[in-house]
């Protein structure tokens, strides 16, 4: 799922990504993975937006602002054991994932800026990374590693009513015993009311060190008529919240169907006995797309 990137400007409050790519087997209650994944997740406050924006054209400081901005970001590869417990009328599946992470970013920018022209501002960087973004430090880090503890739950009402809720990332941690950094104070154009103090533009020292974090969970959840063959659900990381109808029709070639989004989003899906395919967007156009969710599931018998 992608939300939050390309096209002009809109002050918005948070960018989101989380791909993963999952290969596996399953024997009776047990299913052992492979996954790669992508995770990405910006936060900033509407002010924030704003002082990029007139920062990028070059524009006055229309008003004081409070800057805040924080990012976690990374790329890791692991292995991912669950198990499903059956008891009368739910169903219960635990899973832990254990990773390697190769690349990652987090860090946070906290300061103001002061309407005028120029424009200035002042802010406080904290930053750990494998790979400077921001100054090009020199680092040279070893990977990570990182646990990370799902658990989804489902039952049968009524032999009509499906419900289910799964929560990803409930609890996780995330290490990294040689991680670079970089601390330190940034003024723009002198940082008006400067919450901090640098020489010049910019000051600060760069390391590396110990360093523990985590990602916020997920939630998704939702209700099923096998009747109907309608869907009410949510899903939640954090900031990004989504309330989605679906309606399905069976057809010779499996279950197809289309889906209406609180964010602006349409979706189609088609599943069978061997495969499931979903596409949701905010747009038809990839290039114009902000909030994108693609899924591809393909299960063969042995």
């Amino acid at each position: 799922m992608t939300t939050g990137w390309d096209g002009d400007f809109q002050p918005g409050t948070y960018a989101y990504a989380d791909a993963r790519f999952r290969f596996g087997m399953r024997y009776q209650s047990w299913q052992l993975e492979r996954e790669t994944r992508w995770y990405y997740y910006l936060t900033f406050n509407r002010d924030t937006s704003e002082f990029y924006r007139e920062l990028e054209l070059g524009l006055p400081g229309a008003k004081d602002r409070q800057l805040d901005l924080e990012v976690k970001g990374l790329q890791a590869r692991g292995l991912r054991l669950s198990h499903r417990f059956e008891l009368p009328a739910l169903s219960i599946t635990p899973a832990l994932a254990y990773y390697h992470v190769g690349h990652f970013q987090f860090g946070s920018l906290r300061g103001a800026s002061v309407a005028g022209d120029p424009l200035t501002a002042s802010a406080v960087l904290d930053y750990h990374f494998d790979q400077d973004k921001i100054l090009e430090y020199p680092a040279d880090v070893s990977d990570g590693s990182g646990i990370s503890m799902d658990i989804s739950f489902s039952s049968l009402l009524k032999e009509r009513w499906q419900l289910d809720v799964a929560f990803s990332d409930l609890w996780n941690r995330w290490q990294f015993d040689d991680a670079a950094f970089t601390t330190g104070c940034i003024n723009l154009s002198g940082g008006g009311q400067a919450v901090c103090n640098s020489s010049g533009a910019a000051s600060g020292r760069s390391g590396q060190s110990s360093y523990v974090t985590d990602i916020p969970w997920s939630l998704n959840t939702g209700v099923y008529d096998t009747s109907w063959l309608l869907g009410l659900r949510y899903f939640q990381h954090d900031r990004y919240q989504r309330f989605s109808l679906a309606k399905d029709w069976t057809t010779p070639l499996g279950d197809m169907g289309m889906s209406l989004h609180s964010t602006n989003q349409v979706g189609v899906h088609w599943r069978s006995g061997w495969h499931q395919l979903e596409i949701v967007s905010d747009d038809v156009r990839p290039a114009y797309a902000r909030d994108i969710q693609l899924r591809l599931g393909l299960t063969l018998g042995w």
